[in-house]
C-alpha cells in the first residue's frame, strides 16, 4: 500500500504553520496583530487531515483516488465504503514522524526557544502552559534575544506564569526596544501612553511609536497617526496624521482605515471627499471590523436634517481617550462642541484627581463649571420604567442641540466589569436607535445602539462616590 502525498503536504503545512511565524510576533496586544505577518506575506494554507491519509486513496487493492481523478482520497470511507470499525483502526496507525521536525522542536537556538514559548503561551499545538512559556523565553533572553525579551515583558505585564510586575515588564520591553525590535518599541510606547505603572509620558510614547512605525509596525503607525491628530507627545499635524493612518491602512489595519476615512469626511489633512471617506469605510467593513458598518452609516446620518421627536445627529468632535480618561475625554468632546477648546489632560487637572485614576462624575461637572459650563446630573431607575423615562429625557435634550454623557457598564472576559463613559450624539426614533461617540475608539468613534443594547449597557454604580447605588446616570451638557 502506498503512502499518500497528503501526508507529506500535512507535514509541510505543520512545519510552515509552526515555524514560519516570526519569533518576534509574540507579545501582540490582539490576535489581529499576530496575523500581521501572514497578511504581509500573502500566505495561506488549508489543511484537511484524517486517517484516510494512511490509505492513500486505496482500499482492498482498488485505487479510488485514481478512479475519481485524484480528488477523493479524503472521501474513501464513503466511496469504498470502509466499514466504521476498520476506519477507526486506521487512526491508531497515524503517527506522522519527521526527524527534521523533531530536531527543530528540540532545537537549542534562541529562535527555537522563543517559538516554543509562544506555542506554550498561546496553546498552539500544545496545552497552554505559562510556566513552560516563561522558561522558554528566559532561556532565549539569557542570550540577549530581542524577541524573547519582548515576550518576557508581555508575561510580566499581564502576570502570565509569574506575578504581574509592570516595572519589570517595562525593563524587558526597553531591552528589546534598544535592540531595534519593533514589537518591543510598540509595547514600551504603549506602556508610556496607556498603563497605570506610574510613568506617563506621551512624548516618549510617540518617539517609540515612530521607531516601530518606521520598521513597518502597523499598530504603531496607527497610534502615531492618533498622536499627530490630537497633539499627544508631538505637535498636532493633520497632514502627518493622515500620512501614518494611510501607511497603516495600506497594511490592512481596520481602525486606520476608519481614521483615514474620517479625515476625508472632515477634510482634515486631505481634500474633503465623501467618496474617499466611503471607500475607506467600506474597506474597513471588508476587513471584518465590527464597527465599520456603523461608521459608514454615520456618513449619511450626519447629513440628515434634525426633526424634533424623530431624529437628531450632532456633529460632536471625536477625541480618543488617554489611559483611564473616558469620562474626561467625553467631557472634552462636549466642551469642544460648545466652543471651548481644551485638552483632555487639562480637563483632568481641573478635576483634581490623579492621572491614571478614574474620574468622579461630580468632579467632571465641577471642571465643566470652571470652564464656564453648567452641566446637570440626572439618574433614572435601573429598570424598564427608568429606561423609558431616560430615553424620553435624552431625546428631548438632544432636540435642543446638546450632547449627553452616558455611563455604561462593560463586561470584560476574565475580569470584573468596568464603568465607561460615552457621548450620546443622536437618535433615530424610526429605528429606536441611539448614535454614540465612544472615546475608547479611534475616529470617528461611532457606535449605534439599539434599545436592547442600551438597556444592557446603561447602568452604573461607579460613576460617583456619591452614587446611591446602581442606576442609569447621564450628564446633560449645555
Amino acid at each position: 500500500m502506498r503512502v499518500s502525498g497528503i501526508l507529506v503536504v500535512w507535514l509541510a503545512g505543520l512545519v510552515l504553520m509552526t515555524w514560519a511565524l516570526p519569533a518576534g510576533a509574540g507579545g501582540a496586544t490582539q490576535p489581529d496583530d499576530r496575523m500581521q505577518w501572514w497578511r504581509e506575506a500573502r500566505f495561506g494554507l488549508f489543511i484537511h487531515w484524517g486517517p484516510y491519509s494512511v490509505l492513500g486513496g486505496e482500499w482492498n487493492g482498488k485505487d479510488y483516488g485514481k478512479e475519481m481523478g485524484g480528488a477523493s482520497a479524503e472521501w474513501i470511507m464513503l466511496r469504498a465504503p470502509v466499514p466504521t470499525p476498520e476506519y477507526h483502526k486506521l487512526a491508531e496507525r497515524v503517527r506522522p514522524v519527521n526527524q527534521a521536525l523533531k530536531a527543530r522542536a528540540a532545537g537549542d537556538e534562541s529562535d527555537d526557544h522563543v517559538r516554543r514559548g509562544i506555542a506554550y503561551r498561546d496553546g498552539n499545538g500544545v496545552p497552554r502552559d505559562y510556566a513552560k512559556a516563561l522558561a522558554c523565553f528566559r532561556k532565549a533572553a539569557e542570550r540577549n534575544d530581542a524577541a524573547a525579551l519582548d515576550n518576557l515583558g508581555w508575561m510580566y505585564e499581564h502576570g502570565f506564569g509569574t506575578t504581574a510586575d509592570q516595572p519589570a515588564a517595562a525593563t524587558y520591553y526597553r531591552a528589546a526596544a534598544d535592540k531595534g525590535h519593533a514589537q518591543g518599541q510598540w509595547n514600551l510606547g504603549r506602556m508610556y501612553a496607556e498603563t497605570s505603572w506610574g510613568h506617563y509620558d506621551n512624548a516618549q510614547a510617540a518617539r517609540l511609536y515612530r521607531q516601530a512605525a518606521q520598521s513597518g509596525h502597523r499598530q504603531a503607525q496607527y497610534r502615531l497617526g492618533l498622536a499627530y491628530l490630537q497633539g499627544m507627545g508631538v505637535p498636532a499635524d493633520d497632514a502627518q496624521a493622515c500620512r501614518w493612518f494611510r501607511t497603516s491602512a495600506e497594511q490592512g489595519h481596520g481602525a486606520a482605515m476608519l481614521a483615514l476615512g474620517t479625515m476625508y469626511c472632515l477634510g482634515r489633512g486631505v481634500t474633503q471627499s465623501e467618496d474617499q471617506a466611503r471607500a475607506w469605510f467600506t474597506k474597513a467593513v471588508r476587513t471584518g471590523d465590527r464597527l465599520a458598518a456603523d461608521a459608514r452609516e454615520w456618513l449619511d446620518l450626519r447629513k440628515k436634517p434634525q426633526v424634533p421627536g424623530r431624529f437628531a445627529c450632532l456633529n460632536v468632535p471625536h477625541i480618543s481617550q488617554g489611559w483611564n480618561l473616558c469620562g474626561v475625554a467625553a467631557a472634552t468632546m462636549a466642551t469642544a462642541f460648545h466652543g471651548k477648546t481644551a485638552d483632555q489632560y487639562e480637563v483632568k487637572r481641573l478635576c483634581g484627581s490623579p492621572l491614571g485614576e478614574g474620574t468622579d462624575w461630580m468632579d467632571i461637572i465641577s471642571a465643566a463649571a470652571k470652564l464656564g459650563f453648567q452641566w446637570e446630573l440626572k439618574t433614572f431607575p435601573n429598570d424598564q420604567a427608568g429606561l423609558r423615562e431616560g430615553r424620553t429625557r435624552m431625546m428631548a435634550w438632544l432636540d435642543t442641540g446638546h450632547p449627553i454623557l452616558l455611563d455604561i457598564t462593560v463586561e470584560r472576559p476574565n475580569r470584573p466589569p468596568a464603568g465607561h463613559t460615552v457621548v450620546v450624539v443622536g437618535y433615530d426614533a424610526a429605528g429606536d436607535r441611539w448614535i454614540i461617540d465612544n472615546p475608547a475608539l479611534g475616529p470617528p468613534g461611532i457606535q449605534i445602539y439599539d434599545v436592547p443594547t442600551l438597556d444592557k449597557l446603561w447602568h452604573s454604580r461607579w460613576y460617583s462616590s456619591k452614587s446611591p447605588g446602581t442606576s442609569r446616570p447621564i450628564i446633560l451638557t449645555r
